[in-house]
């Protein structure tokens, strides 16, 4: 925790600290969800949330949405903080980050679970690594329709991961309302600056 935004050297130590700690859950949790209207028994009571938006067209905006989330810009907000050098996308990868709650900026952590890397998605899954305010999983997805439309999806499951978090749920379910159209406006703007950038 910190009472002043952390800088990104701050981000990286945390990084380091994190590596070495475990998942805070058991893996494996989109995987086993198909219809959330119907969860297995043991995972009622998770938190299911899913998010589409579109943000290019086309071969190059395609490329470019691949390159931002090699780059984190779904994280671009001012409310929250990476590293210079954020994680890169690969198995078992670490990545840290700070956000802003009531002023207050929280330390959190999650490990890269999966990849994936075809000619029309790219994207991964991250879990929440012990510490985390919350525990689950996330996908963070961009995809090339047959039409070619690109898009910007999130597939996530949580639930609160420390004794704190249940009388302050309210607030991270707003701040993960937040984030999700924030992260598609960021992932808008990376891939339309792309688009005017000289090659």
């Amino acid at each position: 925790m910190w009472l002043t935004k952390p800088t990104p050297d701050d981000i990286k130590r945390l990084t380091h600290q994190l590596d070495r700690l475990p998942l805070s859950y058991k893996a494996g949790l989109l995987e086993r969800v198909d219809d959330e209207r119907e969860l297995p028994r043991d995972l009622r009571g998770w938190f299911v949330d899913r998010f589409e938006a579109e943000i290019g067209h086309g071969d190059h905006d395609f490329a470019a949405a691949r390159a931002a989330l090699r780059r984190w810009q779904q994280f671009d907000r001012d409310w929250l903080v990476l590293a210079d050098d954020p994680a890169p996308i690969q198995e078992n990868a670490v990545v840290a980050y700070a956000a802003q709650v009531l002023g207050t900026w929280w330390g959190y952590g999650c490990r890269i679970l999966r990849v994936i890397d075809e000619p029309n998605r790219f994207g991964f899954i991250y879990g929440t690594i012990q510490g985390h305010a919350e525990r689950g999983e996330e996908l963070f997805l961009v995809q090339q329709h047959p039409d070619d439309t690109v898009t910007y999806s999130l597939f996530a499951m949580s639930r609160p991961g420390r004794w704190f978090s249940w009388p302050g749920m309210p607030i991270a379910r707003h701040a993960q309302g937040r984030f999700r159209p924030t992260s598609a406006n960021a992932m808008r703007r990376a891939v339309a600056t792309a688009a005017i950038s000289p090659n």
